[in-house]
């Protein structure tokens, strides 16, 4: 019985650790897209470019959504 609570108290903190770290990925993800959304402005208005219409614009939340509906999608 001993040995049972044991491997239950390991896998519950486990799966806080991995939930955790996950989030922190996400939230550095977020950072970096929005960082380089302000320096792709910051290009574009120091050499005077119009912003292409054709290429889509990635919003900071972008890739951090998308890697969450995937691992979402891939867990259920």
């Amino acid at each position: 019985m001993g040995w049972v609570c044991y491997g239950l108290a390991i896998t519950q903190y486990l799966i806080i650790g991995l939930m955790t770290s996950r989030d922190k990925a996400l939230d550095a993800l977020s950072e970096f897209d929005r960082q380089v959304a302000i320096r792709r402005q910051e290009l574009i208005d120091e050499f005077d470019v119009e912003a292409p219409s054709a290429a889509p614009v990635v919003k900071a939340e972008g890739a951090a959504a998308n890697l969450a509906a995937a691992a979402a999608q891939k867990a259920g």
